[in-house]
């Protein structure tokens, strides 16, 4: 990182978890910057279902924000065992490292997509795509990462709350089928 950038950063910050002030991360950094890359990425297996060994898991969803909290949801609610989800909550500077050491194992058989919510025009998606595509083609990975979410539109809500919970659901069909 070089030193123009290197107080900067883009945080994610939506769980109730999230009890340091953007000022009391400046001090995090200070201590040790690689143990918190290593925090910024979080992969969740399952309370309640056993999820299948990394040569056995199909996707890898990478996503930051809500739409984590919907898909851990979707997939127990389902006992979907052989998708991964990977929460990135620091966008930039992009933890390539982290996302590196977290998805290695999977990267044989399985699908690369990012998730989110917004429309495709909107979000993280225009930002951290080249990032992770980046990671896996150092990676060796032969495939290209994939998008689900909203298609892109003029506005960042549907307007309606059915529109919006039927689109909702579709985005989580389409991660866990």
């Amino acid at each position: 990182m070089d030193k123009a950038t290197a107080n900067t950063s883009i945080k994610n910050l939506n769980t109730e978890a999230n009890t340091l002030s953007p000022s009391s991360l400046i001090s995090l950094y200070e201590i040790d910057v690689t143990d918190l890359a290593i925090k910024e990425l979080l992969i969740k297996n399952s309370k309640f279902i056993k999820i299948k060994k990394a040569r056995k898991v199909r996707k890898i969803i990478i996503c930051s924000g809500k739409i984590y909290f919907d898909l851990i949801e979707a997939r127990e609610k389902n006992k979907v065992d052989d998708v991964i989800f990977v929460r990135i909550e620091e966008l930039y500077p992009f933890p390539v490292k982290s996302l590196t050491k977290v998805i290695k194992p999977y990267i044989s058989n399985s699908q690369f997509f990012w998730c989110q919510e917004e429309p495709k025009n909107m979000g993280a998606w225009s930002s951290v795509r080249d990032y992770i595509q980046w990671t896996l083609d150092n990676l060796g990975v032969k495939k290209q990462l994939d998008y689900i979410g909203r298609k892109a539109a003029a506005s960042p809500a549907t307007g309606y709350a059915n529109r919006h919970t039927k689109q909702q659901k579709e985005i989580l069909d389409k991660v866990l089928k």
